[in-house]
């Protein structure tokens, strides 16, 4: 009996041993290694890449014990290298902490891939490579630009420290909710980019110095605020324009992407505040015979987009005209369609999907216009309808 109470009580000290060495195993794990959140790249000379890598930094309490999750725990390392590859073993090496990329959730592309009035941005192929040929990370990550560098965003402070990865993914999701602009995942840029003339557009984001009201130390106030405020055109790669929210509006709109809209309306010189949900967007295809300027007959894309929408008047005057406040909001919505078509069609992509739509519909003539896909974009005719009522 004796014996049996013995080995009962070694047992369970066994297994309280095995406990505590595993959690001492897991705290060494936490301490012992980096999770990266967001990166953000920045071409900052020739050749010389700086990445700026938001990680979870684990601070275990002052006397030993779990890590507090309530505490700021998120912190930016900036490294630099010739490839985002050198610039993760410098990491590493400064560190001395194993990189984990498992749990990327924002990837950020800054100076030198943003497009300025001067120039346009460097091809993002080879950036976005590395990311979809490491296994280790979700394709489902979004990308954005940053106005400026990358580095800005990565590391801006907001309320509780560092802006993590996630409340900078619910700023381009509420930008999207009132298509300001479309989220571009990274799964979604490399099926684009393997697109015949492809085009796409990209958030980018802007990081804005705060100042400080006088009388104030500064010490409660955030050193920036952070915004979605444009979108990036990709034409073969290459980031060439920077979209206003209502281009990118139109583009997302005329390429079916819209949800929401939302519009300051001018009726009878009065103000009204009218919220648009999209029901839904038809789009289709068609081929329409044209002649050239020397009369030589050829068939030209016809894309038909009708959107059909409930308006949601917020903040309206008495007796206002139902039938004017409809016929604004539709005008605006045909205006910035127009405007997002005329921002693209500069370019030889194609942003608003002409060509997937031809190769799924009008397949044969698809075929046999391969090798002339970029004359063919720059003839496409675009149409626009628009189809809405108000509701209570």
């Amino acid at each position: 009996m004796q014996r049996g109470i013995s080995r009962a009580v070694a047992f369970a000290a066994a297994v309280l041993a095995a406990a505590f060495l595993c959690g001492c195993t897991r705290l060494a794990d936490v301490n012992l290694r980096l999770v990266v959140h967001a990166v953000g790249v920045d071409i900052i000379d020739d050749g010389i890449w700086r990445a700026s890598y938001q990680v979870f930094n684990a601070q275990p309490a002052q006397e030993g014990g779990p890590v507090d999750a309530t505490d700021q725990n998120v912190v930016t390392i900036v490294t630099y290298g010739r490839s985002l590859y050198e610039t993760q073993k410098s990491l590493e090496l400064q560190t001395g902490k194993e990189v984990l990329t498992g749990d990327v959730e924002l990837i950020v592309l800054g100076r030198g891939f943003t497009p300025t009035q001067e120039c346009i941005g460097e091809d993002i192929s080879g950036v976005l490579s590395y990311f979809w040929n490491n296994y280790d990370i979700y394709m489902g990550v979004n990308v954005v630009f940053s106005e400026g560098d990358a580095a800005d965003i990565v590391s801006a402070e907001l309320e509780h420290g560092t802006a993590a990865a996630e409340l900078l993914n619910r700023m381009i999701l509420s930008a999207q909710e009132y298509t300001r602009t479309v989220p571009t995942r990274l799964i979604e840029a490399s099926n684009h980019l393997s697109d015949e003339c492809s085009g796409f557009i990209v958030p980018m984001m802007s990081a804005y110095s705060t100042s400080v009201p006088e009388g104030l130390d500064g010490a409660d106030i955030y050193d920036k605020y952070i915004a979605v405020t444009a979108s990036v055109l990709v034409s073969g790669g290459v980031p060439v324009k920077i979209l206003a929210p209502q281009q990118s509006q139109g583009v997302s709109i005329l390429s079916g992407r819209a949800d929401k809209l939302s519009y300051e309306l001018m009726c009878d010189g009065k103000r009204v505040s009218a919220e648009i949900d999209v029901k839904k967007i038809e789009r289709k295809i068609s081929l329409s015979e044209a002649s050239d300027a020397e009369s030589e007959k050829m068939l030209v894309p016809v894309l038909d987009v009708t959107l059909h929408g409930k308006v949601k008047l917020k903040d309206y005057p008495d007796g206002y005209d139902e039938n004017a406040v409809i016929a604004a909001a539709e005008q605006m919505i045909k205006d910035v369609c127009s405007q997002g078509r005329e921002a693209v069609s500069a370019y030889p992509c194609d942003a608003l999907g002409i060509l997937r739509m031809l190769k799924r519909y009008q397949n044969e003539f698809y075929n046999r216009s391969s090798g002339e896909y970029e004359s063919l974009l720059g003839r496409a005719a675009v149409n626009i309808e628009v189809e809405l009522d108000i509701t209570e």
